[in-house]
Parts: C-alpha cells; structure tokens; sequence
C-alpha cells in the first residue's frame, strides 16, 4: 500500500513539476503584450511575459490568473493549462466622463497611499525569489546583458530609513543564467578596453521601495505637481503629472514627468512610474595621455513599478525597472547610451529571518557580485529574440 501511495504522489508531482511555454498576444493589434503578470494566487508563485509577450512557468495544481493593466483578466483552469500554448488579452474600455476633466489633487492621494502604506503593502518580512536582469545598450546594440536568480529578503516592503541596510534587507544572488560583456571600442586611440558604466547595488536598493519613490516626488525640491486624469473605469483611474524645471547649484535643470495608477476600491498605487528629464547635466573630461575628450549628458532617468494582489490580499510588487538615457560623445563621435535594471518577482514567501550566508558586496554592482552558492528559482524571465542573438552570436 505505501509503495501504490509513493508512485501516486510521484506522478502527481512530477506532473505538476513540468515547465509549460506561454505566449500572450493582443486581440485586436495580434501584437505580443509584454509585463503581463501570469500568477498562481493561491501560491503568490508566477512569471512575466518578456518584450516578445513569452514566458516560462511550472505548472502546478491550482488555477492561473493572467494580468495586465490594460487588459481584461483571465483564469485558465488548472485542468486546462496543459492545453493552452497561446492565449489572447482583450484591452479594458476606459470611459472618461467630463466631471472627470479638472484637476486632481494629486499630492493628496499619494500622501493617503504613504499614511495607510502598511494597510495596503505586504507589511511583514518576506524572502522574494526573483530574476534580476542587467542590460547595457550603445547605439541599439547589446553591450553587456546579465540575467541571473536573487533572492531578496526584506522587513517589509517600505524603505526604512535612518537604518544601516543589513537590518532591513538583505540579497543574495543565485545562479547566473547569461553574463555577456563587450568592449566599447569607441576609438582606435584609445589602447585600453572602455568599461562601460554600472550602478552599485547599494545605490540601487533604494529604488526597490516604492515609498522612496513618493517621497521624493513630493520633496519641496521637486516643485509643484501639475496633473491630470487620463481615463477611469470600475476598477483604475490612471493620472498623469508633470512638476515644473528646477534648477539646482550646479546649473542642472529637471523636471518628473509620469503615471500612477491607482486601485479605486483600496485608493493602492497599483502601477507608478516616474521620469526624470534633465538639462545640462553634463560632465566633460578629456584623457592628458591620449587628449580624448569625452562627453557625457544625461538625458532621462526613468523607474517603474507594477504591483498585484497576494493571497492575503495586500499589494505586492512583482516588477520593477528603471533605466537611464546617456548621450555619450567620445572623441567627437556622438553615442547613444542606455542602461537598465529590471527585478521579476517570481515568488514570495513570509519569512521572518535569513542567514547571512551568501549575502552580496552592496558597494559592487550586482552583475560583479559571484555566488558563494546556488540558489534555485521556481520560475524564470525569458530572454526576447534580440537578447538571445547577443548572448549566442559568437561574432559579437
């Protein structure tokens, strides 16, 4: 009899265990819908859908829910997933009455979100299984691409201040999937490889919170909001905002420009995003060796984070990127720079304490951090068509 339970349990479970490829597409446009947040609820365990509208789950015993802000949510049957190979979004009728059409006071709502943020935010400590991927781009062309499994335990999911960051957080990095770097190569004068630039991980913790991200929206410094209401249905109402051209002690001018989208039953941030624009931050430097000069504007520095519900009904982030646009010119030759980082939420799971075992140097990037040991995922983001070719074109 134990035997006869054994082989039951291990085909029930070696069923379940088997990855399944998915590919979402538009309805109407055909075109692949990328960000789309493909989740098992019950499990707060999913995937997200790459630029090319594909990804990678396990399948396992329960219902998947198929998200996107803009689209119609779906429920594919635990009994039907093993089926399904494609599957198409209708997008949400937006209706934008004209009471709607004045301003709204946008500071006042994100002031509720930050009172009420342990109501609305997972509020205890979790471990987030995630992949974190890497990318710098010169001129459209891959330069270095680093996609690799994270694991992020965090005390709650706002930023504590004034606190030394291994007391709120803590990452280790898991198995490297891809890590592919390439030479600049932006002058024949220049004998040494050009390294092309990286944030700390410690710089870029910060970014991880949203609370950070309202907080400094609303600095004195930033300067007066300006916003509007895009469009508003049942579910979303979606604002747009624009704060005026501050210009610092060093000449620099900027402004933010972006979206939020709030949750109209729980007034929850469901998706923020936030772009800084510049004017005149440029740094000029010239080599005394080789009498290179080099040019650097920053043009735009953008973040975005994108939220669901878990099991337990509070708002949990499940992606976030951020990103900055560089105008580099090097030795009279103009180029276009890009860097960005993006974090999939995979999994969570509560967890009160972790180890310190395998913990990452926060003053090195995360793509020069190596594991002192494996960790394994449930899922993983799929790298798109453009991505693969870098990492597999030997003539790179």
């Amino acid at each position: 009899m134990k035997k006869i339970l054994f082989i039951v349990l291990f085909i029930n479970v070696t069923v379940f265990s088997q990855e399944k490829e998915l590919f979402i597409f538009d309805n109407n446009t055909k075109k692949p819908v990328s960000k789309v947040q493909v989740f098992y609820k019950e499990l707060n365990e999913g995937s997200i859908t790459n630029d090319d509208g594909k990804t990678k789950i396990f399948l396992k015993n329960t219902d998947l829910s198929i998200s996107h802000i803009n689209y119609n949510n779906k429920i594919i049957s635990k009994h039907n997933i093993k089926k399904i190979d494609t599957i198409w979004l209708t997008q949400k009728i937006h209706e934008l009455k004209e009471i709607y059409l004045t301003k709204i006071d946008l500071e006042k709502k994100l002031n509720y979100v930050l009172e009420n943020y342990s109501k609305l935010y997972v509020n205890h400590s979790t471990e987030k299984e995630c992949s974190f991927k890497e990318t710098f781009l010169m001129d459209n062309e891959f330069k270095r691409l680093f996609l690799s499994e994270l694991r992020w335990w965090s005390r709650s999911s706002s930023l504590i201040y004034n606190k030394k960051y291994d007391k709120f957080i803590k990452l280790k990095l898991g198995k490297i999937k891809y890590n592919k770097s390439e030479p600049l190569n932006l002058s024949k004068n220049e004998k040494k490889n050009n390294n092309s630039g990286a944030i700390t991980t410690k710089s870029l913790i910060n970014f991880f919170y949203l609370n950070h991200a309202i907080k400094s929206l609303l600095l004195p410094k930033t300067g007066q909001i300006e916003s509007t209401i895009d469009n508003i249905d049942k579910e979303i109402t979606t604002i747009s905002y624009t704060t005026e051209w501050k210009l610092d002690s060093k000449g620099v001018s900027n402004r933010n420009v972006g979206l939020i989208i709030f949750d109209n039953k729980t007034n929850a941030i469901k998706k923020f995003i936030k772009n800084i624009e510049y004017k005149n931050r440029i740094n000029k430097t010239t080599n005394k060796e080789t009498n290179i000069s080099k040019i650097v504007e920053y043009m735009n520095n953008s973040f975005e984070y994108n939220f669901v519900k878990d099991n337990n009904d509070f708002w949990s982030l499940k992606h976030f990127n951020t990103s900055v646009e560089v105008l580099l010119t090097y030795d009279g030759k103009p180029h276009k720079l890009n860097f960005s980082n993006t974090l999939y939420v995979l999994k969570e799971t509560k967890i009160k304490k972790v180890n310190n075992d395998g913990l990452m140097d926060l003053d090195k990037p995360i793509y020069k951090n190596l594991p002192s040991k494996t960790i394994t995922n449930t899922n993983s983001i799929l790298l798109t068509e453009k991505e693969k070719k870098f990492i597999y074109d030997s003539k790179q």
